[in-house]
């Protein structure tokens, strides 16, 4: 009897452990939880973070989300909050684990955040609808794994990198919406092939649209309304675009020396 008691005891205080809050805790990464706490310091305790309460686990908080093997934080989403100001925290370098990084509709300023270098198994980097400034930095290039960077809707300002080119895994490209000039790089034909979706529409590029990037054979390639760019010299009967335009760019078309090949 005495055995049954105790046996019954022990399973209530087992259940006590897992269904507490310290239990629950023990679900997050305690570096990662440090380092989210830091982040909503930095942005001054926004109330878009107000669930990133230190007493509960870090996995059970909203914008984000951990693997459900090593409860290290993957993914961290920040968006549609006027009042999440100032620059990107540098702590957000300390997530070794991140895979995408998304921030979205938000009132930020200042350059994009050198640490970000440091998330070296980042995937996806979205950077859209901010007021960011500065150029793209050349640290973006370290990002081996990258498959889609977005950095939409900003105010950066200076040439496209030639050294996004190194972004070997890219399937998606959008700078569109900025204040970037000078001509496009013709290292961007270096990208994997089928090439990723490319659109740098609506900034002030200049010059030649590189031959390079016709043999990338992308889906998408968009480059309307920018200051003077001219249309490539793609050639090739096996090229097939789904969507090509140079809507309200200021060119002069050399049709001899010009082939488009409509989709099929």
């Amino acid at each position: 009897m005495g055995t049954m008691v105790g046996n019954a005891m022990h399973f209530l205080l087992l259940m006590l452990l897992l269904f507490s809050p310290v239990a629950f805790s023990g679900r997050c990464h305690p570096e990662d939880k440090k380092v989210l706490l830091q982040i909503k310091k930095d942005f001054n305790n926004p109330y878009l973070l107000a669930s990133w309460d230190p007493k509960t686990a870090c996995c059970d908080w909203y914008c984000l989300r951990c693997d459900p093997k090593t409860h290290r934080v993957y993914q961290l989403f920040l968006q549609w909050d006027s009042n999440l100001t100032g620059p990107i925290p540098p702590s957000v370098g300390d997530l070794p684990c991140l895979e995408s990084l998304d921030f979205y509709k938000l009132p930020l300023t200042g350059p994009i955040q050198p640490a970000i270098a440091k998330l070296t198994k980042l995937k996806s980097l979205s950077i859209i609808w901010t007021n960011i400034s500065g150029p793209i930095p050349d640290f973006l290039a370290q990002l081996k794994n990258l498959r889609l960077l977005h950095l939409s809707f900003n105010n950066l300002s200076g040439t496209i990198p030639p050294s996004l080119s190194k972004l070997l895994n890219l399937s998606s490209l959008h700078l569109d919406q900025n204040q970037l000039t000078g001509p496009i790089p013709s290292s961007l034909g270096s990208l994997q092939k089928p090439g990723p979706d490319i659109v740098l529409s609506h900034n002030q590029l200049s010059g030649p649209i590189p031959a390079s990037l016709g043999q990338l054979d992308p889906d998408r390639i968009d480059f309307s309304r920018n200051k003077k760019v001219m249309p490539p010299f793609f050639s090739g009967p096996t090229r097939r675009y789904e969507y090509l335009t140079f809507q309200r760019t200021c060119f002069h078309l050399i049709f001899q020396t010009w082939r488009f090949l409509q989709r099929a």
